[in-house]
């Protein structure tokens, strides 16, 4: 990671989660609940951040995403961020993806392990 790029830090909300970015470890944070009313407005700026991150650092990145619950809306911005990272991963770049879910979350998982099987980027679902 490069001096220049800034920690992200969004709270969670009741129905937003925490983004939590760190520079030095390179690990992307989304936790909690994500059923927010402008899904839009709320993951927008966040994925123009990631793409920012993408664009202007060479190391690895770790996308870690820790639901626990979200709606169709967020399903969307999911696949971007999957999406991206799978161009960042086509174009030479390190980007994990790690899934995240509830021991007793079948939907959870099942959701975690439909997006795996749809990009080629190193997915691991791991529960907790």
């Amino acid at each position: 990671m490069t001096d220049s790029i800034q920690p992200l830090y969004i709270e969670e909300t009741d129905n937003t989660p925490r983004i939590d970015f760190d520079p030095v470890s390179a690990d992307l944070w989304l936790i909690g609940e994500s059923f927010p009313d402008l899904a839009h407005e709320f993951y927008k700026p966040i994925l123009q951040w990631f793409q920012g991150l993408v664009a202007s650092t060479r190391g690895p990145i770790c996308l870690k995403f820790k639901f626990t619950y979200f709606n169709t809306s967020t399903s969307k911005y999911i696949i971007n961020f999957l999406s991206l990272a799978e161009g960042a991963v086509a174009a030479g770049r390190s980007v994990e993806v790690e899934w995240y879910y509830p021991t007793d979350d079948e939907n959870i998982k099942k959701n975690g392990l439909e997006l795996a099987d749809g990009f080629k980027v190193m997915f691991t679902t791991i529960a907790y």
